[in-house]
């Protein structure tokens, strides 16, 4: 299983030291964090994602999936087939008002009444 870190350092004079395990290299969601005091040293506290409610859990995953790491390789692709067509919709609609404007208007038919007898 491949893991990566990540250390988010203490900030002021009562800061805390939080260190971040993921549990693959590629993905953010997953991870178990934990808490040092940044004097001591002193695990203050640990947080493993199983602890996380469903909540939780899908902040985590949030950027995951808007690039597609949720899923692996199939994902990406999914996520930038996605983009592509997000992307070609304004381009699209474009192409078909102008085309729209470019048309000649044409005349209004007019209906007119024969002169055929009524028979009242």
């Amino acid at each position: 299983m491949q893991s990566a870190c990540s250390f988010y350092p203490a900030a002021g004079e009562t800061g805390v030291n939080i260190i971040s395990g993921n549990k693959r290299a590629e993905t953010y969601y997953g991870s178990d964090n934990l808490t040092f005091d940044q004097y001591s040293g002193a695990l203050l506290g640990r947080r493993n994602d199983s602890h996380k409610n469903a909540g939780e859990r899908l902040i985590d995953m949030n950027y995951d999936i808007h690039v597609g790491a949720i899923a692996g390789l199939p994902g990406k692709i999914l996520a930038f087939i996605i983009s592509l067509i997000c992307a070609s919709l304004p381009v699209t609609g474009f192409y078909v008002w102008w085309g729209k404007r470019k048309k000649s208007k044409k005349k209004p038919v007019v209906i007119r009444a024969s002169a055929v007898p009524s028979t009242m």
